[in-house]
């Protein structure tokens, strides 16, 4: 009798479509990643990750907890980048050029907001992806995060691992896999590795927890 194994994973359900409150649990600057398209250049990346409190599952020994969802961006804050339009969207005005160029990503997590997520296709399954981030209505009541705050800063890791004389970096152990893995194709990683020792990441400052006590968006 042959032995065979399974060609795909359990099938996930892709978070619902439409409009959902969220609260950001995780920022996870993963470095400067390859382009999947070779006429571009490398660009450094940051993850920003949401819970779903209205949406809920079981997952393996976790019983009732909410979905998530992510998006990846350029590390950017230039007027024309993704990450600025959605953080304008999110607080619901535009930044300054000095607003924006001394913004810390970290201060966003705690914070509540609105999600917008849409459906695509691919290969026969569907996918979840954010579209749009909007603030939270005024009379909404705000919510504190159930997952652990997570937060990493991939350049800080290798800084502080090359400081310390480490062969390599520790990851957090609440942080996803395929987050590791992305971390681990980046140049300042590959270089680490390499005994190469890149330009040493200025400390971020740590991450501040979103307030409750107003209306307005943090930040």
């Amino acid at each position: 009798m042959p032995i065979t194994a399974s060609v795909g994973g359990a099938k996930k359900e892709p978070v619902p479509a439409g409009s959902h409150h969220a609260i950001c649990y995780g920022v996870v600057a993963v470095g400067t990643q390859p382009s999947t398209i070779p006429e571009y250049k490398p660009q450094k990346k940051v993850i920003l990750l949401w819970e779903l409190p209205q949406e809920r599952g079981d997952f393996g020994d976790k019983k009732d907890v909410p979905r998530g969802i992510s998006k990846r961006y350029t590390l950017s804050m230039n007027p024309k980048a993704s990450l600025r339009k959605d953080l304008e969207s999110w607080r619901g005005k535009p930044f300054s050029d000095a607003d924006a160029a001394k913004f810390d990503i970290g201060a966003l997590i705690g914070a509540n907001l609105m999600v917008n997520v849409v459906h695509t296709e691919k290969g026969g399954a569907v996918y979840s992806n954010v579209a749009a981030l909007m603030p939270l209505p005024k009379g909404m009541n705000k919510m504190t995060n159930e997952n652990p705050s997570l937060y990493f800063n991939l350049e800080e890791a290798i800084n502080d691992a090359f400081i310390a004389g480490h062969k390599d970096i520790e990851f957090p152990a609440s942080m996803s896999p395929w987050m590791v893995e992305d971390c681990k194709k980046s140049g300042e990683y590959i270089s680490f590795l390499g005994k190469v020792n890149t330009k040493p990441a200025v400390p971020a400052p740590a991450p501040k927890q979103a307030s409750l006590d107003t209306e307005e968006v943090p930040f």
